[in-house]
């Protein structure tokens, strides 16, 4: 299978430049809310989150910064597993007026985010794709009003294993890298831009030793 390299875009890209060399406090925009009850479960522990350095502005106390980097690392388990670890095809969705899901993490993305998921699933949609356990690593900053987080800008790199649907001897590395920005809602964190791009190659076996 020939690498895929796909790199999409649901915001600005100079956001991420304005917001990660900030020194004060600048108010974020809420780009939007939205909330769902997830479509189907992810078995525990398929997806490891690890964070790395997360900054918060205004500073958080270091017991207050650990929730909030636990809340994080839930919603990105829960993100990635759906995305590439769940089985199986998305439901089917009676018609309404409303747009089919383009991926199985549609509920996830505030509605700007979803417009532009929409236009480009491919970055959250692996194709013909069994993967397998996945990590995720994450890093960033995220801002606070009143002491309550409002967004998270984060650099992200998931990686997995897999292999093509029917073709279980052939192994293959899934790679998606770039930026997410996420936005706190009452139903939790939810998706609302992301520059990523998404690659998958063959593994060449080990030599005979």
């Amino acid at each position: 299978m020939p690498d895929a390299d796909r790199r999409k875009s649901g915001f600005p890209m100079i956001l991420v430049v304005a917001a990660v060399l900030a020194v004060v406090v600048i108010p974020l925009v809420w780009i939007g809310r939205e909330s769902g009850k997830g479509r189907g479960t992810v078995a525990p522990g398929r997806v490891e989150a690890v964070p790395g350095e997360i900054r918060t502005i205004p500073q958080l106390s270091a017991e207050r910064k650990s929730e909030l980097i636990e809340q994080l690392k839930g919603a990105l388990r829960e993100l990635y597993g759906r995305a590439f670890l769940r089985e199986g095809d998305p439901p089917t969705i009676p018609p309404s007026p409303q747009p089919s899901p383009a991926t199985r993490v549609d509920d996830l993305f505030t509605a700007n985010a979803q417009a532009a998921l929409r236009k480009d699933p491919e970055v959250f949609r692996p194709g013909p794709v069994r993967a397998k356990e996945g990590r995720v690593t994450f890093a960033g900053v995220v801002t606070l009003e009143k002491w309550k987080p409002v967004q998270a800008l984060l650099d992200v790199e998931f990686i997995a294993g897999g292999s093509p649907t029917g073709n279980v001897t052939a192994d293959l590395r899934l790679q998606q890298k770039g930026t997410l920005l996420l936005t706190a809602t009452k139903a939790g964190w939810r998706v609302a831009g992301f520059g990523l791009a998404f690659s998958s190659a063959l593994v060449s076996p080990s030599p005979a030793s």
